[in-house]
């Protein structure tokens, strides 16, 4: 038997033993934040039911998600140093209290204090973990004579202990201790699914013709309609997909097959022919063989022990609730009062086809499972028996301006954003909403975006949740804005900022104010009210952690399809915040920036620090808040002209009375912007997690084939190189060669190529383009369909100037971009000037209304790859 089959084989013996009495067990992993250890730890203890496991040098950082079933985990991580740690296991059974724990520090012991309420009696439990050369504990270590210890006051009870080899999994035995205690026998855990798989759809499509849906026409009330449509849709899941209950019998992981056991049993074998010969090569074996891993674990909705479900709820509804309610009311007034703006015809909702319905079905991938208890999986096996009654839903709801009740609930996942939530604020609340509400939300989002894009309403400067438009579209427009700055001589001030918690703090009055402005009829603003008004949340991660239904005063519902766009709507008017200033927003990152002469720069602060206090004004009548930990202020210039400025006392940064230093360097969209755009520290980063990557998928290199190499590099490392490069037109030919290092690296990684061999050939085999050649196709491709489309508008801008030659291609005629005038190398290798020259020197693209954008990939690839060749 393996050494961790033996481990499990003692603790379930002991468990047996004692079902009835208080189990502690303690192990010294030795590093659990290998992923493929701690699998084996998963596999060992949540098979064990042990009460509490306590385990130290756990080694977690503080991304790590230590999570096993049936247990709540307690963790202290060290900070800023790899190590040590303790984590506490506790049965899910026990309510626990944190009372104390220790901040990592170095050089002090690491320890976790906890209350675990028995019901019957509580115990007070601390875990202890003292690293070596650590002060603060000499006179209780040195009377300790052994490494690991379980102590107690109450001795009298404890009725078995002892230690258990744990070979393969630690160095450390494994100690435990049973105690007289009573506590609860562990209930079986029972979940309930239904099986789709099974479906037989002819006999599906079959009863589904039968059902009555002609009832659902003769009511008059949408909630009446719903929940019939309910009912009948039910009835046909109870059919041909009955609610089956299945009980847990263990908590093993269905893939820990025998002869996976035995791979571990080897593995272990390796460890024990280590300690018998002391041999170099086979302690290099065991180490190689145990750093085996695979990717992290999928995070997973927790249940918190510091608060309760319904103190979470509240936490979230918190933080969109009105600061000014009075100012908010006055901004109301002031939009109704305000002249009418929008001269045109109003818009109203069209009546949606089967086609509309249909195709919004199919475009929702999410399989979630809203308060409805109608799963879309289901929706789209009988959807063609079903579309007519959806047809009559979906268009009674967008004519009478109503929406379903059921469909405004939302059950709140709470996802931990660290490996040990201890607040409110560590958990990021995932809405679930009904299926069948997102249809009908995807077809008002369709109306809706075609009546904003015929009447060019939406803000040309908003990036975010926009077709055509991405964060390398912002980033190239800023760029190049800051590369033309630099090109005329002058410096350009940018501030980078961040509103707390925008999306739900959207006040709706202000909102559909907004909306009857900009020509939404008042059945659509009526639709709209009924689609924010009265919606409710609860939070929900298990059965027995679920909070009271509240109600949201504000803010657009998270997950939603709508929310976005109505999000974009509210703030579409915040130009007028910066007449005279430059800006650009990414949904709600805001990016403002002014150009300067060196002589001015005092006057300049002023203005910037002016348009502050006009965006905090805003924020104030929108209820908003700026979050001045996040924001940014920087200034880009020349290297001369950067260093001119150093010398000079440049005033701060002022925010509502806060001020603000510059700084060198800031992160924009993902990427790392230094003062004089020169690209090294993205470049830096880049490269940095390119090889951290490699490094984890490097260790399994002998157990990977090369088709599998190929798609890990393609799937993991190429994202990395080609986020944002298209940006770097202007990258220097030092950062362009550590680049392409990397990326051979990469290659490398794939064909097994020893380093001092050339890899161009390799390059070649593979069919892969280079980092300069990457970016050629990425910048192809992106002017291609800026100059087709016309999106984004900011960006056609640059090449609206275009002038045809004689010379004849075909049936048209060349068109050639007009080449802005330019003074310096910083603009002649911006993303202007290289996009026009690369379309002029490519001819495939006068054929723009024949080609798609695959086609024209294959091609400018095919070229490209013939070049290097």
């Amino acid at each position: 038997m393996s050494g961790s089959g033996l481990l499990t084989y003692y603790l379930k013996s002991i468990c047996q033993r004692h079902q009835e009495n208080l189990k502690v067990v303690h192990i010294n992993a030795q590093s659990l934040n290998d992923h493929s250890h701690f699998i084996e730890f998963q596999q060992i203890f949540s098979n064990s039911v042990a009460d509490v496991v306590v385990v130290s040098e756990t080694f977690f950082k503080d991304s790590s998600q230590p999570n096993i079933n049936n247990y709540n985990v307690f963790c202290c991580n060290r900070r800023n140093r790899v190590g040590g740690g303790i984590a506490v296991y506790v049965s899910k059974r026990y309510q626990v209290r944190v009372l104390e724990k220790s901040r990592g520090e170095e050089k002090k012991p690491e320890f976790i204090l906890l209350e675990i309420d028995c019901k019957t009696y509580k115990i007070l439990l601390g875990a202890v973990y003292r690293p070596p050369k650590t002060g603060c504990m000499d006179e209780f270590v040195n009377a300790m004579s052994t490494l690991d210890v379980i102590a107690s006051n109450i001795d009298d009870l404890v009725i078995e202990y002892d230690q258990i080899p744990a070979p393969g999994f630690s160095n450390h035995d494994l100690i435990y201790a049973v105690f007289n205690l009573r506590v609860e026998k562990p209930k079986k855990q029972s979940f309930s699914f239904r099986d789709y798989s099974k479906i037989n759809k002819e006999l599906l499509a079959a009863d589904a013709e039968q059902v009555p849906w002609h009832e659902i026409y003769s009511m008059n009330c949408i909630d009446d309609k719903v929940t019939h449509f309910n009912f009948l849709l039910t009835g046909l899941m109870d059919k041909h997909a009955p609610i089956r209950t299945a009980y847990v019998k263990d908590f093993s992981q269905p893939w820990f097959t025998p002869d996976l056991i035995g791979l571990i049993s080897r593995r272990n074998d390796t460890r024990v022919k280590f300690l018998i010969s002391k041999c170099r090569e086979d302690y290099d074996l065991w180490r190689n063989i145990k750093s085996f891993s695979t990717s992290k674990s999928k995070q997973e909705p927790v249940k918190p022990s510091n608060f309760t479900a319904d103190e979470l709820n509240e936490h979230y509804l918190k933080v969109g609730s009105v600061s000014h309610e009075n100012i908010v009311e006055s901004a109301i007034l002031y939009y109704e009062n305000h002249p009418e703006e929008y001269v045109g015809e109003k818009f109203y909702f069209k009546y949606a086809t089967p086609h509309d319905i249909y195709k919004a079905v199919h475009s929702i991938k999410s399989n979630a499972v809203g308060e409805d208890q109608i799963p879309g999986k289901f929706i789209k096996l009988c959807l063609n028996e079903i579309i007519v009654v959806l047809e009559h839903i979906v268009n009674f709801c967008l004519q009478s301006s109503v929406f379903p009740t059921i469909w405004k609930a939302a059950n709140i996942l709470p996802i931990p954003k660290n490996s040990n939530p201890e607040q409110c604020k560590d958990l990021r609340p995932v809405s679930i909403l009904c299926f069948v509400a997102k249809v009908l939300e995807k077809i008002a989002h369709g109306q809706i975006t075609e009546f904003l894009s015929v009447t060019n309403q939406l803000n040309h400067l908003q990036s975010g949740y926009r077709k055509k438009h991405s964060t390398t579209t912002a980033l190239l427009k800023v760029c190049d804005d800051i590369r033309k700055t630099i090109d005329q001589r002058k410096l350009m001030m940018c501030v980078l900022l961040d509103f707390s918690k925008a999306f739900d703090r959207v006040h709706h009055g202000l909102l559909l104010t907004k909306l009857r402005k900009m020509g939404f009829s008042i059945s659509v603003i009526r639709w709209l009210y009924a689609y924010l008004s009265d919606r409710k949340q609860r939070v929900k991660s298990c059965e027995d952690f679920i909070s009271e239904w509240m109600y949201l005063e504000t803010g657009v519902p998270q997950g939603s399809v709508l929310g976005p766009l109505l999000f974009l709507l509210y703030v579409n008017d915040i130009s007028d915040v910066f007449h005279g200033c430059s800006y650009h927003l990414y949904a709600d990152d805001l990016i403002i920036y002014m150009s300067f002469c060196i002589s001015t720069y005092s006057k300049t602060v002023s203005n910037m620090n002016r348009y502050l206090s006009h965006l905090v004004d805003y924020n104030t009548c929108h209820n908003f808040s700026l979050s001045t930990d996040k924001t940014q202020p920087i200034i880009f210039g020349s290297a001369n002209y950067i260093n001119v400025m150093q010398g000079l006392e440049i005033p701060e940064i002022s925010i509502d009375g806060v001020s603000i230093p510059f700084c060198k360097t800031v992160k924009y969209l993902g990427v790392i912007l230094d003062n004089t755009l020169n690209w090294s520290p993205y470049c830096v980063s880049t490269i940095n997690k390119v090889f951290q990557t490699m490094a984890i998928v490097r260790r399994n290199f002998c157990y990977l084939p090369t088709d599998v190499r190929k798609k890990i590099v393609e799937c993991l490392l190429f994202p990395i190189f080609d986020y944002a490069l298209p940006v770097l037109t202007d990258l220097s030919s030092a950062l362009c060669s550590k680049l392409q290092v990397a990326q051979n690296a990469c290659i490398r990684f794939i064909t097994n190529v020893p380093k001092w061999e050339h890899i161009t050939p390799s390059y070649s085999q593979l069919q892969y383009l280079k980092i300069l050649e990457r970016r050629t196709l990425a910048l192809a491709v992106i002017v291609w369909k800026v100059i087709k489309f016309k999106n984004p508008k900011y960006l056609f801008e640059f090449f609206s100037d275009v002038q045809s030659s004689n010379v004849r291609h075909g049936r048209s005629s060349v068109q050639r971009l007009v080449i802005p005038q330019h003074r310096t190398t910083t603009f002649t290798n911006s993303f202007t000037v290289t996009s026009c020259r690369l379309w002029n020197n490519y001819h495939i693209f006068n054929y723009i209304s024949c080609l798609t954008p695959v086609t024209l990939k294959r091609d400018i690839s095919l070229r490209l790859l013939e070049l290097c060749v």
